[in-house]
């Protein structure tokens, strides 16, 4: 029988004061990328109409994102008392910070100890609190195994009223790199197909987020793709860095490094980075990715090409989908 304490140790990046402390840091980032909004504009309407009172955030990690869009929603005009409720595999350090108890206030945020891939607990949510209004998650490609994919929306679908709604944002690496045909570009995704592949995980899974919420049943879907570039040049022609994107993906790859040194090693590295965009074919020495990041040295020099490029190139950039489904009424 699994535990918080063993599922934690399953989570890709651990589930630490210092990784609470990077998942804090990473909201600031998700903010920052969606106009410092939490909520897709597609939600609005229906916030300010009163039909998103009950929210359920998956994944919530330290709970900062409810905690945030109590105050989003305040903003937007909606009535209370609002009541959200975080989920996550093993509880956060943080979440004392995050809790609101008092149901005398505006809001009120509570938080479970839930496996998002366990059927029987998530259902269990339902007959605690009574099915949703908005049932969000964000940058789960980490926690859901290739192919599990459309079992996760499906209890997404069931866990909301009629009428509810769902929000996904994940990463779109693919795609970022896609803006770049160098080495840079071509050394980060060997990077991410081998650490998720190593994972059982799926890395293009947010190009079909809108497709999988199509085939759980929802309508009225809006897929928002969300460019950061990580500096951008001023009419005077000097260079200005976003210091919050550059700092969340030059973090993120050295908290990448141990993971992909142990895949690097796999028997199967070969076949982990195979069939992957033509970028990497076209900046790997003989066409063979293998032959890149072939050791710890190698990847402290893409570390250090990584962190001058993020600094100095307008083109480098960051991307995020904003998926929105409706379970019909």
């Amino acid at each position: 029988m699994s535990t918080p304490e063993t599922e934690a140790a399953s989570y890709m990046m651990g589930y630490s004061s210092p990784e609470a402390e990077r998942l804090d840091s990473q909201h600031i980032l998700m903010r920052h990328m969606n106009a410092n909004r939490l909520l897709s504009p597609q939600l609005h309407s229906a916030v300010r109409a009163g039909k998103i009172k009950k929210i359920l955030d998956i994944g919530t990690g330290t709970g900062i994102w409810p905690y945030d869009t109590t105050s989003e929603m305040k903003t937007l005009g909606a009535s209370g008392p609002l009541r959200f409720v975080g989920t996550d595999v093993a509880q956060s350090v943080h979440w004392v910070r995050h809790q609101i108890f008092d149901s005398n206030i505006y809001a009120t945020i509570t938080f479970d100890i839930i496996d998002l891939n366990d059927e029987d607990s998530m259902m269990g949510l339902r007959d605690k609190y009574g099915p949703f209004d908005l049932v969000h998650s964000r940058l789960l490609f980490s926690s859901i195994k290739d192919g599990k994919w459309p079992a996760y929306l499906a209890r997404i679908f069931r866990l909301l009223r009629p009428g509810g709604y769902v929000q996904l944002v994940e990463n779109d690496i693919v795609n970022a790199a896609a803006c770049m045909n160098n080495q840079i570009a071509a050394e980060s995704l060997v990077i991410a197909y081998g650490i998720y592949r190593g994972l059982g995980l799926q890395v293009d899974i947010a190009a079909h987020l809108a497709k999988l919420q199509l085939h759980a049943g929802f309508v009225d879907i809006s897929d928002e793709l969300r460019l950061v570039t990580t500096c951008h040049r001023k009419s005077d022609g000097n260079i200005v860095v976003d210091n919050v994107a550059h700092e969340w993906i030059v973090s993120a790859f050295q908290t990448l490094k141990p993971l992909f040194r142990k895949f690097r090693t796999a028997p199967n590295y070969a076949e982990l980075i195979s069939n992957m965009p033509p970028q990497v074919y076209d900046n790997a020495p003989e066409s063979r990715p293998e032959l890149l990041l072939a050791d710890e040295d190698a990847y402290s020099d893409f570390q250090e090409r990584h962190e001058e490029i993020s600094r100095t190139d307008p083109l480098y950039q960051l991307s995020f989908r904003i998926v929105v489904g409706k379970k019909p009424e």
